[in-house]
């Protein structure tokens, strides 16, 4: 097993948690639930430090994937908490998380 398949599952673990506890929400409802934006902030900035920590040749392996997208995840909250874009951590929970859950998926299997 290759050194970076644990980041492969904290990125597959992250995703997972995500789904878990906005299966229900809105974005009007991320943005007034404190909790549950914090957690969904985390999981992340989760994703983001475990994509930076993918060796390149193996995310160039998976070029249909925008790695830059899930880098820039890294401190999406940092020192601004109560200004958080909430269109942008929306808009990775419902429409980007998909395409890297198969290719951490598909990674996995390797």
């Amino acid at each position: 097993m290759a050194d970076y398949f644990i980041y492969l599952d904290d990125i597959a673990t992250a995703i997972k948690n995500i789904e878990k506890i906005t299966r229900q929400a809105t974005k009007e409802s991320l943005k007034g639930d404190d909790i549950l934006l914090g957690n969904v902030t985390a999981d992340l900035e989760t994703i983001g430090e475990a994509v930076k920590r993918i060796p390149l040749a193996v995310r160039k392996d998976q070029p249909g994937i925008l790695w830059s997208n899930y880098l820039s995840l890294c401190g999406i909250a940092d020192y601004d908490y109560p200004n958080v874009d909430i269109d942008r951590i929306w808009d990775m929970v419902k429409d980007r998380l998909e395409p890297l859950k198969a290719a951490v998926a598909k990674l996995l299997e390797a």
